[in-house]
């Protein structure tokens, strides 16, 4: 249960990380609590970005929250990028709301990103918003008709509904 004691922990965890003792998480602290080992942030601009495109989900979220949290200032990954790389790493562990509302952000940031728009149909399927889903995976492929993820995820969920001929 939260209470006087979770906020002396947390501001203890602060004190010890070198940062201001607010006694509530940041988003990159909460994403570092999280993480196996506690991994702290990455030390230069560089390592963030190449942890926002690894492979690798919980480097990810790390790096991409890391670009996220200074507003992509001096990096070379966009921060709607950044916002999409989260939306995927957030998907990978599970956390589908979350996933829709870095896509969403991404998407608003700039709304012509097939790769966002899939990770958002996986998002809201795993939800169970189909509709949501089918939506956001069809303006993927209208964005990239060749790409092959999109028509996958939304094929499924027509399989899901009983749709087999859609």
């Amino acid at each position: 249960q939260f209470g006087p004691m979770t906020r002396d922990a947390i501001r203890r965890y602060q004190e010890n990380m070198r940062e201001p003792q607010t006694a509530f998480l940041s988003e990159s602290q909460r994403t570092r609590l999280m993480q196996a080992g506690g991994e702290p942030p990455p030390d230069n601009k560089a390592e963030a970005d190449n942890q926002c495109k690894s492979s690798d989900p919980n480097r990810r979220l790390v790096g991409c929250t890391q670009i996220i949290d200074d507003k992509g200032k001096g990096y070379n990954v966009a921060l709607e990028d950044a916002y999409d790389g989260r939306c995927w790493a957030y998907n990978d562990l599970g956390q589908f709301q979350r996933a829709t509302d870095d896509c969403r952000a991404a998407i608003t940031r700039n709304p012509r990103h097939a790769d966002t728009y899939n990770n958002l149909g996986w998002a809201l399927a795993s939800l169970g918003d189909q509709r949501g889903a089918i939506n956001a995976y069809t303006k993927s492929i209208d964005l990239k008709s060749g790409w092959t993820p999109p028509y996958l995820g939304r094929g499924n969920i027509y399989a899901a509904m009983g749709d087999k001929e859609s």
